[in-house]
């Protein structure tokens, strides 16, 4: 147990949370007792008390800011932060204000005109992290509508999900959930370990009224995560390798994660803002860290070493490359994005001209490809810039060169399909694919489009509003596709 020493009383705090209090004469000594989370060999190597009325610790935490993640409603910051009575208090409010990150015409939750609602997030990130061990909480959480409280562990190599995640606390619309996730094969598309329960079976709103232990045991064999010492996940770490090990370690739970406390509200999982009862606080007593001495000598059999980091004059254009430098900030078949895309539907026709489907399997670079099947015997696929976000143009001026990879084994009048930009004004320049390299021999092919001779066109390389488009006349079959990759200018 951990001892809490007042004027004139002792405050014990037991595991399990419940407190007791033994009144002191002026000259009682407290005597040391054994501390029930270091039974199995751990010992105490981090803790936080939060002792110190204020802002948290800069030494142990480091915080979240602005929209981050989950389309939550939150903006995160410092001063929903503070320690006051020997608790950490994050409490979420209504605070309405301008957002600094505000993009007109984007239906981005993050781009938003105004700030609705304010929390914190609080991470160890950069100070501290650790590799297996026993990790507490003792905590009350927030439980009304839109609250979505979080005390969980996030890997320090890799991208998310390959780096590893550990929910050892989430609560949302009435269940306590502890969760794993480790990365697929598929890029951002994690591999899950949940257990949800709901509160009516814990004791419902008297139970979440109370106080906490939240714990997670984690060694070389598994992740178990427990609530008041009730077992409600376990992993087996046999089965969280990563199915990629591009994006992080062959097995993230073999190294180092950071802690995160945080209040979400509203967004993907936590309810209507609407009928949420504000302030909502979030009350930690204590987060605390034990290792064992094969926790801290252990070492991992791998060393992740992330991809190097793309030093080339090449730059994107999403959706059709992966490349980390883009010309358009995004690309979405809805509405929000600075570019869009999307096919013609001819008149008279219920039907789109083609369906676009990605492909992991077939691909030149990144992740994927995209497979287009055509519909009709005439039309067009078109990427261009969406004229209700920012400026609705693209400037290619700098650039000399745009490329892309096609494949198709449809042979079938390929010679009337052609590659389009267009400018602002409506001015256009049109190439036949055989012209560019393109061949339908079932084979990727580069093709490249010189810019200048866009520019001898009269198309107005610094307002370009058609990107990159692909016409096609009759004569095409109804099913026949072609694959697309790699679009880029240099």
């Amino acid at each position: 147990m951990f001892v809490k020493v007042l004027v004139g009383t002792v405050i014990v705090t037991h595991a399990a949370g419940q407190t007791e209090t033994l009144h002191a004469g002026e000259q009682t000594v407290v005597s040391k007792t054994a501390d029930p989370f270091t039974q199995g060999g751990y010992r105490l190597v981090w803790a936080d008390e939060f002792e110190k009325d204020g802002a948290p610790d800069p030494e142990n935490w480091t915080f979240e800011e602005g929209f981050v993640r989950n389309n939550e409603d939150q903006w995160y910051q410092k001063e929903n932060a503070q320690c006051k009575n020997g608790m950490l208090v994050i409490t979420g409010r209504e605070d309405i204000k301008r957002n600094p990150n505000y993009v007109k015409g984007s239906t981005d939750p993050a781009e938003t005109k105004f700030i609705e609602f304010s929390s914190s997030s609080l991470m160890t990130k950069g100070l501290h992290q650790w590799t297996m061990g026993r990790f507490v909480m003792r905590a009350k959480i927030p439980h009304v509508e839109g609250m979505w409280p979080a005390f969980w562990a996030v890997g320090e190599q890799g991208e998310w999900p390959s780096c590893g995640e550990i929910d050892m606390m989430e609560y949302y619309q009435n269940k306590i959930l502890a969760n794993v996730a480790s990365g697929t094969q598929k890029r951002w598309n994690a591999r899950w370990s949940s257990q949800a329960i709901k509160t009516e079976e814990l004791g419902g709103d008297k139970w979440l009224d109370e106080f906490h232990v939240w714990r997670m045991d984690w060694d070389t064999e598994s992740i178990r995560l427990y609530v008041d010492d009730k077992l409600l996940n376990e992993t087996k770490l046999a089965n969280t390798y990563n199915a990629n090990p591009k994006w992080g370690p062959k097995n993230p739970f073999h190294h180092p994660h950071y802690l995160i406390v945080n209040l979400a509200l509203g967004g993907n999982n936590g309810g209507e803002m609407e009928k949420a009862t504000l302030p909502a606080e979030y009350v930690i007593d204590y987060v605390r860290v034990y290792q064992r001495d094969q926790d801290r000598n252990f070492k991992p059999a791998d060393k992740y070493t992330p991809p190097p980091v793309y030093q080339g004059k090449r730059v994107g254009i999403h959706h059709f490359s992966e490349l980390p430098k883009t010309v358009n900030k995004k690309c979405s078949w809805e509405k929000g994005a600075d570019s869009r895309c999307y096919a013609w539907k001819p008149p008279g026709s219920t039907r789109e001209a083609a369906q676009m489907s990605d492909d992991h399997q077939d691909k030149v670079e990144g992740e994927l490809s995209y497979k287009f099947v055509l519909n009709h015997g005439w039309s067009r696929w078109v990427l261009e810039m969406d004229p209700e976000y920012g400026d609705g143009v693209a400037d290619l001026s700098e650039f000399e060169t745009m490329g892309f990879a096609m494949k198709s084994k449809d042979a079938a009048a390929w010679e009337k399909f052609r590659v389009i930009i267009d400018d602002a004004k409506g001015n256009s320049y049109e190439a036949p694919l055989a012209s560019l390299g393109f061949k339908p021999d079932g084979k990727w092919h580069r093709c490249q489009i010189d810019l200048s001779e866009v520019k001898k066109r009269g198309v107005d390389l610094t307002q370009i509003k058609t990107l990159f488009a692909v016409g096609w006349e009759g004569g095409v079959r109804s099913g026949q596709f072609y694959r697309l990759d790699d679009l880029y200018v240099e």
